[in-house]
């Protein structure tokens, strides 16, 4: 989990006069013109949510993704659908997202948004689904994620890490 906490570093805020960069994953094309291949299979390695990143007017997301390698998950996008129940269904990407590399066989996602609503006690949950997706756009089988604040969101396999050290110490 040290590995998460130092891209979240990495990712923390670059603060000037009145705003801050986040580094986000980009748009994944889909190409209908390409053969169809399945994407390959993902599991979560861990999940950080942090609804409001101090100093800039944002919250982030980030899910790291391990396959068998990282070649493999580079060559496909990443759909992130919301769960039934999710309060917060405008904070999710709207299309494909672009892996970024991290370890050997490793990658991560991230998306921020503007605004997010925290449930009745002032946490933030998350449950949604990340499809794997080929350049053709096929797509794999969905797993799901699981991210709170408070560590309290139900999911089969649970693997959230805290980043709101990591983003105050930068």
């Amino acid at each position: 989990m040290k590995r998460i906490a130092l891209l979240f570093a990495l990712l923390a805020c670059a603060a000037d006069a009145a705003a801050c960069s986040l580094i986000l994953s980009g748009e994944f094309r889909v190409s209908r013109r390409m053969s169809t291949v399945a994407p390959s299979a993902v599991t979560v390695r861990a999940s950080s949510v942090e609804p409001w990143v101090e100093g800039c007017d944002a919250g982030i997301m980030v899910v790291q993704l391990a396959g068998k390698s990282r070649a493999l998950l580079m060559r496909q996008g990443y759909e992130v659908r919301p769960l039934s129940g999710v309060r917060a269904e405008d904070v999710f990407p709207p299309g494909p997202l672009a892996p970024q590399a991290m370890d050997a066989d490793s990658v991560s996602l991230s998306w921020g948004w503007h605004a997010i609503t925290p449930d009745d006690d002032g946490h933030v949950r998350l449950r949604f689904q990340i499809v794997p997706v080929s350049r053709s756009g096929s797509p794999g089988a969905a797993i799901e994620v699981c991210a709170s604040t408070d560590d309290s969101v139900p999911c089969a396999d649970p693997m959230t890490d805290d980043i709101s050290q990591a983003i105050n110490a930068s």
